[in-house]
């Protein structure tokens, strides 16, 4: 299966077909190539080991009528991919607003967590279980402390102090960009990082 952006839509072709996304949310096969309405657009594709199986798997974000949706792909090798499934938080299919996520072994245990932007805010989701069979916790909201006033535009990880954590590279709607480093431990169930440096224009 590969994947291609044709008329702003996702477009997945699997050992079966054409696959798409329906008015419904979901991945629909189709034989022949239908009217595009658009409604579906494509937003972002991270590759990632989302089952701990050694082969890349994706994690797609798309936005549309019904709102936005993860899906997740997983790779067979050689290229090719199973059929999309949607990616799931707490045991119900996510939607929402999200954008920059990053897979990572935030809390510093053997599996993938994921730290993304929700709503202009860092937010933590918990992987609670293996990477063999993740289960995704309800999110946190990441605790950034000397953080500057404004929305979160973007952020990298990046360990900046190569102490084997990652530290985080932030864009403030200001434009500000802004360098947190990861603190030991957790408060609330989140990771903790502290301001070093604000780089202003």
């Amino acid at each position: 299966m590969t994947l291609s952006r044709e008329a702003k839509s996702w477009v997945l072709w699997a050992d079966a077909g054409r696959y798409e996304i329906t008015p419904q949310g979901k991945w629909m096969l189709v034989e022949k190539k239908p009217e595009v309405t658009h409604w579906d657009k494509a937003q972002q594709r991270v590759s990632y080991d989302d089952n701990g199986d050694g082969r890349v798997d994706w994690f797609l974000l798309t936005s549309g009528e019904k709102g936005q949706r993860a899906w997740i792909c997983h790779g067979r090798g050689e290229g090719r991919f199973g059929e999309p499934f949607p990616w799931q938080v707490a045991g119900e299919v996510w939607e929402g607003a999200m954008s920059s996520p990053h897979f990572a072994w935030w809390d510093e245990d053997d599996d993938l967590d994921l730290l993304c932007l929700m709503n202009g805010r860092l937010r933590y989701v918990e992987n609670t279980n293996t990477n063999s069979e993740p289960i995704y916790a309800e999110s946190r909201e990441v605790i950034l402390e000397g953080r500057p006033p404004g929305r979160i535009e973007a952020f990298s990880p990046w360990d900046l102090h190569r102490d084997g954590r990652l530290d985080l590279l932030v864009q403030m709607a200001t434009g500000e960009l802004v360098w947190f480093k990861r603190q030991s431990g957790f408060r609330g169930g989140a990771p903790v990082f502290r301001c070093e440096k604000i780089y202003r224009q």
